[in-house]
């Protein structure tokens, strides 16, 4: 069995990251400001090391930012960048005086114009001493070029070095041969694989997994028994697919059964996120992330964010609990976070709603969301959505993050647990390093001649993931392909 294999791509460094180029010199720095005291320097020595860029904010007031290339876009293509791929970029900061550090953000251009934005970007925390920060970003995808934007410490004197961006992790694959195990399973409980050598005594073979239709666990040791520990939850039964943003879709969103439903412009983004800042997911590993920002200065278009799940089914008539948790870290300007219900008939022709809800008041931690729906007569499913309604006006910036959604109704119940069977075939599994925003389709071969697809295109997620396989050929290859 052969796997190959693919190396990521080099980048190239940010023009003057190392703040060696003089002031008003081509591929110099372009410091802007608006508001307050901003004294903008460019010390020789005490950089990390050598010299570095100095912004200075006494008075507090306002906003102050360095534009790279003499505040030109820089084409992708001089840096290594695809349009749609994932990539860190990094920052060396220290704090000089005050409390508060830097941050940092991008703008995405389409020749001449800006088409979106990353949105100012701080970490969670500064020190007194060079420290690297990382801000992992999506270039967008209709973008080629970007604007490379350092950002001011308010009430404070920032030191800024080394910018740049981190070369990809190479596109490093492995391909195990064992005994797959694999057993049906039901959308919204909880799977333990287990093996054991005499059929009484069992050991848990890998992390629990929540349900899809059908899971699979390859075992490199083979055993000559498994079950699988199937765990329902108790109450009501959640109505909604993947209501935790866990499972992965080969959609603009990234995370089957829901989606973008209207193309973002300037300043919109949608993603599944693994964090944000210091907050992690409510559940699980994923969460949805909808951010909103405009422009410092100029025209201003207000974002479009909008994303909705899949239709799925319900009863007319019945009265269910409807549930999310959501989380505002950053509220920078006017906006109106709004959660909507759409009810649908069997045609797919709207019977009811749509219904907005307001939840803007949320702060910065997570906060369930709670309310009841009646589906009107000749409902057959729903959906629901979130849209952000962000005002049209300058440097304003709101992040939404949404997880853990639940539509269910009936009475509360414990908790079942059954013990399935599971059936064992000779196999392989695939397993790589995705990136987000990237999406993989897995191939196979018996001569390295002709390739097949196998399986569905599968959407990178910033993790590991992989692929199982069974074996009846006496030679088979694989290869993994990054697909647009």
């Amino acid at each position: 069995m052969a796997l190959s294999i693919a190396a990521g791509a080099a980048v190239g460094p940010i023009p003057n990251g190392k703040f060696d180029t003089p002031a008003g010199a081509a591929g110099a720095w372009l410091p802007v400001s608006d508001g307050g005291t901003f004294n903008f320097s460019y010390p020789t020595t005490g950089g990390n090391p050598g010299g570095f860029g100095v912004i200075n904010n006494p008075g507090g007031a306002g906003f102050g930012i360095w534009v790279a290339n003499n505040g030109n876009p820089l084409t992708l293509s001089s840096l290594g960048l695809t349009a749609g791929k994932a990539y860190t970029f990094q920052m060396d900061m220290k704090i000089i005086s005050g409390t508060q550090i830097g941050g940092f953000k991008i703008d995405f251009f389409s020749g001449a114009n800006q088409i979106a934005s990353t949105g100012n970007l701080y970490p969670a925390g500064g020190t007194a001493d060079w420290a690297t920060y990382s801000f992992p970003i999506t270039i967008n995808a209709g973008a080629d070029g970007i604007k490379v934007v350092p950002l001011w410490g308010p009430n404070s004197s920032v030191g800024f070095d080394n910018i740049s961006i981190k070369q990809p992790d190479a596109f490093a694959a492995m391909i195990a041969a064992g005994t797959v195990v694999s057993w049906n399973a039901s959308n919204g409980n909880a799977y333990q694989p287990q093996e054991s050598v005499n059929n009484a005594d069992w050991t848990n073979l890998g992390p629990v997994v929540s349900g899809r239709t059908t899971l699979t666990r390859l075992d490199p040791t083979p055993s000559p028994f498994y079950q699988v520990v199937e765990v329902i939850p108790g109450g009501a039964v959640n109505e909604v697919p993947n209501p935790g943003f866990e499972d992965a879709g080969a959609n603009s969103l990234g995370a089957a059964n829901w989606n973008i439903a209207v193309n973002p412009n300037a300043g919109a983004s949608m993603t599944i996120a693994n964090s944000y800042a210091a907050i992690n997911p409510h559940g699980g590993a994923n969460m949805l992330q909808i951010e909103s920002t405009t422009p410092a200065s100029g025209p201003v278009a207000a974002p479009n964010t909008d994303v909705r799940s899949t239709p799925f089914s319900v009863s007319a008539g019945t009265t269910y609990d409807l549930s999310f948790y959501a989380a505002h870290p950053v509220k920078v300007g006017g906006a109106n976070p709004q959660y909507s219900v759409f009810f649908y008939n069997a045609s797919n022709g709207v019977v009811g709603g749509p219904i907005f809800t307001s939840f803007a008041s949320v702060g910065s931690v997570w906060t369930k969301i709670s309310t009841t729906v009646t589906p009107p007569a000749g409902t057959t499913k729903l959906t629901i959505g979130w849209i952000q309604a962000m005002g049209a006006a300058n440097n304003w910036h709101w992040v939404t993050l949404i997880d853990d959604v639940s539509l269910s109704t009936g009475p509360a119940a414990p908790d079942t647990t059954n013990f399935l069977s599971a059936s064992a075939q000779p196999g392989v599994e695939i397993r790589w390093n995705s990136l987000s925003g990237t999406n993989y389709q897995v191939q196979t071969s018996t001569d390295l001649g002709g390739w097949t697809d196998y399986g569905l295109p599968m959407a990178g997620n910033g993790n590991s993931i992989a692929a199982t396989d069974l074996i009846d050929e006496a030679r088979k290859f694989y290869h993994v392909r990054e697909i647009p």
